[in-house]
């Protein structure tokens, strides 16, 4: 039940946004919204306003608004308020508003989340990477950076975002010193670095205690309680979350043996991690990693709301980049398209990140719709971004393509948008079975 009501909301949310931006726009210029739909036929229930008859229909993965004179079949009678009748530079902004309005929508929600709080670690560091810039520098595991440069650090998130603003242009070298609390003596070290290498090679202290355990998980199912604090696994000793999760991700459908100490009391407690896919990089093929549905223990970090403006843009700016740098290698095969989830996948991680907590929910809502926003500027027939291209031809041949030319080509877009749906719901299917 939640997993379906979560789902609801993330694509009631993120469709509606969509939907309204073209709505908005349509309005702004003039043109007549016979219809403003969230889903797709048939339809539930609906009222009028206006011009404007509002709908809402059963099946809830996509919607539309349907404006007069849009459709090429239909006959115009060349009223200012026909969308096929008015200038490509009005059309073009009602196209590009959905998109946009996408994009809006991620950057205000993670803004909001940066004033909610995300979740961070403190600022000792728990393993430093081989040949790393740190490892030159002479930083070792549980040093605590209490200061980048003359900004002070309480977390971790502080620590990251001070040593990525402290670097030079791309192609100049800079010097970062680090003040360390060693043994209780402060201890300065200096990192040289570039712009471009984004990191140091750090990774933050986490203990092996749990934040959460997420209800119908292998840990849930296996008597696992919040507060619990794994320190062994098969017999081998944890220290570290990261030491506990490698271990949980390769052994994905073998039974493992923790060592879990309960408010002093220690037990041992036989779990089998739940199989989940996963994507080998070096080897660019997919895998299966273990799982047992636990969240480690962090503090929230909290920013005002002007900061969390440049938070949410920054934020909204690096999705785009990622979900642009993941079309590129499914394109070149870098990565497969196993990879890709369809409606089912989405529904399924609606219920997992509503369990998570609120925060959750929201950042993959505001994720969900930036990759709404970025698939739809695909140059793709029935996707907005095929709209922009039909009408950037129809501004450079001055007249528009014929009728026929145009459904020719948006059956193309339909057949190309089907075999796309039934190959991510296939993985979807095949991840329901465990296949």
């Amino acid at each position: 039940m939640i997993t379906m009501i979560a789902a609801l909301i993330v694509f009631g949310i993120v469709i509606f946004f969509h939907e309204l931006g073209h709505f908005l726009a349509a309005k702004k210029q003039g043109i007549k919204v016979e219809q403003f739909a969230i889903g797709f036929p048939p339809k539930l229930f609906a009222f009028k306003r206006g011009e404007t008859e509002y709908r809402i229909c059963a099946i809830p993965c996509g919607g539309y608004i349907k404006m007069a004179g849009e459709n090429p079949d239909e006959e115009l009678k060349g009223e200012p308020w026909e969308f096929s009748s008015a200038p490509v530079r009005k059309r073009m902004k009602i196209v590009l508003a959905g998109p946009l309005m996408n994009f809006v929508l991620g950057f205000v929600l993670f803004s909001l989340i940066a004033m909610l709080g995300v979740p961070t670690y403190s600022n000792i560091v728990g393993k430093v990477e081989k040949d790393s810039f740190a490892q030159t520098a002479g930083i070792l595991a549980g040093d605590k950076i209490i200061k980048v440069n003359k900004t002070k650090t309480n977390n971790w998130t502080e620590l990251i975002s001070a040593i990525s603003s402290s670097s030079g242009t791309r192609f100049e070298t800079c010097k970062v010193e680090l003040t360390i609390l060693r043994d209780n003596q402060e201890i300065k070290k200096e990192i040289t670095r570039e712009k471009k290498d984004k990191e140091i090679g750090i990774m933050p202290y986490v203990s092996t205690k749990f934040k959460e355990v997420v209800k119908g998980c292998p840990a849930q199912k296996a008597g696992l309680k919040k507060g619990d604090v794994v320190t062994s696994i098969n017999g081998k000793q944890v220290l570290q979350w990261d030491e506990m999760a490698e271990i949980i991700r390769k052994n994905p459908g073998k039974e493992l043996i923790f060592g879990i100490d309960r408010e002093g009391e220690s037990m041992n407690v036989k779990i089998t991690p739940a199989a989940k896919p996963g994507y080998d990089v070096d080897k660019k093929k997919e895998i299966k990693v273990g799982s047992i549905g636990i969240l480690a223990c962090s503090e929230m970090y909290r920013v005002n709301p002007l900061v969390a403006l440049w938070h949410g843009l920054l934020q909204t700016l690096a999705t785009i980049q990622v979900i642009y740098l993941i079309l590129w290698q499914l394109i070149q095969g870098a990565l497969s398209y196993k990879l890709l989830a369809g409606p089912i996948g989405i529904v399924q991680m609606s219920g997992e990140q509503a369990q998570l907590g609120l925060i959750y929910l929201l950042g993959f809502i505001a994720m969900l719709s930036v990759n709404l926003g970025v698939v739809n500027l695909l140059p793709l027939p029935i996707l907005d971004g095929g709209h922009v291209l039909f009408l950037t031809l129809e501004k450079i041949r001055g007249k528009a393509l014929h009728t026929k030319t145009q459904i020719v080509i948006q059956w193309v877009g339909i057949t190309i948008i089907v075999c796309l749906t039934l190959l991510v719901c296939n993985n979807d299917i095949r991840r329901l079975l465990g296949l």
